[in-house]
């Protein structure tokens, strides 16, 4: 009897324990909830700010004709004009040249590597 009241016992603070887990689990899953609301209200408030000083272009720097192809088709189709370098000596030509939104840089990008392209690009800047 003793041994299956202990086992009855060990049993009920289980159950109690997994409860209290879900519980807390639930807790924190309300808790990221709000948190992604608060999150999303702050980004759409920020897209009623004004944006039209920023510049509309995308640069791609990239060799591969495939990835180019993949890449202008969602650029495109975010809405973007963009230009292409093939290389990073004109990359850092063309951003030397004209002021973009965003670059999508080649990591191995031949000629000039990546790296460099931001280098001298940061110092151009500066």
């Amino acid at each position: 009897k003793a041994a299956a009241a202990q086992e009855a016992a060990e049993a009920a603070k289980a159950a109690a324990d997994q409860e209290a887990a879900v519980e807390a689990a639930a807790e924190e899953a309300a808790g990221l909830e709000a948190k992604k609301r608060e999150d999303d209200a702050s980004v759409a408030a920020g897209l009623d700010e004004d944006t039209s000083s920023l510049p509309s272009r995308v640069l791609l720097v990239e060799s591969n004709q495939l990835l180019i192809r993949l890449m202008t088709k969602s650029i495109q189709d975010a809405g973007f004009e963009f230009d292409i370098a093939g290389d990073g000596v004109e990359a850092l030509k063309l951003m030397t040249e004209q002021e973009y939104l965003c670059v999508l840089l080649d990591v191995g990008c031949p000629r000039k590597p990546a790296a460099e392209v931001l280098h001298e690009y940061r110092t151009w800047e500066a």
